[in-house]
């Protein structure tokens, strides 16, 4: 078959759109005539939007120079108007709908409207009004109750969570990262996976470091019932062993808003005990230090590795826990109030990109 030219296609392209077909027909069905000399999808596509304006010419608009001169007011306007309209709107298209080249289209948007193409950013959760609200709140107690003039009031709060922790956790790639000579290949990994044994850690600490550390039995789920006959317990007797003199007189204690810590029972539990429970906001992680602090530094200690039994576990994350030092507790509580500040900074959205 004879090669056909650009305008020869473009013949093509415009009687199948007048025939009704749509832009993926058209696609295949010249595919399937002329294999790789087809014009590919988004040229096809170029042309039905040139079709629907009403633009029926085949030949390419005449374009003479065009370097410096397409940077004008007036495109650097269209361009603007476009990413506003819709800031997904790529290089490519943009060159399209002003009628200039991509190269021109960069240099309007990074050099004149001073733009950069980001990612959108990943948050544990879409917050309302409320929630916001509830994230202010916290935040504005917080740091009126705890401001680093009276830091010695944070020796009154006890913090705590759960984690899972896996037998096996794979490397980061990050971590497996290594210098290799030309002729090698790089090691594989494999992704971590769900079904993979794991075992679920109770932690609680304060300003002078770990209190307490407390394993859910195998088979078990983090019930109210486990949280406040099992776990709570032990963590209170391990406060009045950590301090004789006042016990748990006089402390606050804080908790994420997990369902087995917000339960009645879990509640009453604690008000019992005598301890003021101060109230998380919810879906509000990275205001949470076992979230934003302590166990991503328990399990970056633990990457990697493999363990077989529950004692190596429990051997391996208290060892991760020994490695990090007392005064390590004593700053996280000083960065607590700074996230509590950057919240309110950023009106109770999440801050961290």
């Amino acid at each position: 078959m004879e090669n056909l030219n650009k305008r020869d296609f473009r013949a093509i392209i415009f009687y199948n759109f007048k025939r009704g077909l749509n832009v993926a027909d058209c696609s295949c069905e010249m595919f399937s005539i002329f294999g790789d000399q087809s014009p590919t999808q988004s040229n096809i596509y170029k042309w039905y939007r040139q079709f629907r304006l009403g633009h029926t010419s085949l030949d390419d608009e005449s374009r003479s120079g065009r370097p410096i001169t397409a940077v004008t007011e007036e495109n650097i306007d269209k361009v603007s108007k476009l990413v506003t309209e819709d800031r997904q709107i790529t290089v490519r298209q943009l060159a399209f709908e002003v009628s200039v080249s991509s190269g021109t289209i960069e240099t309007i948007l990074h050099q004149h409207l001073g733009l950069k193409r980001v990612c959108s950013k990943l948050v544990p959760y879409l917050l309302n009004f409320e929630q916001k609200n509830r994230r202010l709140e916290f935040c504005r107690f917080m740091l009126l109750k705890y401001s680093k003039k009276d830091s010695r009031r944070w020796s009154e709060v006890i913090t705590g969570d759960e984690t899972w922790i896996y037998y096996y956790n794979i490397q980061s790639k990050q971590q497996s990262s290594k210098w290799i000579f030309e002729d090698e290949q790089p090691d594989t990994i494999p992704k971590q996976t769900r079904v993979v044994d794991k075992q679920m850690f109770a932690v609680f600490f304060s300003t002078r470091g770990i209190i307490e550390y407390v394993m859910l039995p195998e088979k078990h789920t983090d019930t109210a019932t486990w949280y406040t006959e099992n776990c709570l317990p032990q963590v209170f007797q391990a406060v009045e062993r950590f301090c004789p003199k006042t016990g748990l007189r006089g402390m606050k204690f804080h908790h994420d808003n997990a369902p087995a810590h917000t339960a009645r029972k879990t509640k009453d539990y604690i008000k019992q005990s005598g301890l003021e429970l101060i109230d998380h906001p919810p879906y509000s992680p990275d205001l949470a230090p076992c979230d934003f602090w302590l166990f991503p530094t328990i399990k970056r200690h633990l990457k990697g590795r493999r363990f077989y039994s529950e004692t190596e576990l429990s051997v391996a994350f208290l060892d991760a826990i020994d490695l990090i030092p007392e005064s390590r507790y004593s700053r996280l509580f000083d960065m607590w109030l700074e996230r509590c500040q950057r919240c309110i900074d950023a009106n109770g959205e999440y801050f961290e990109h």
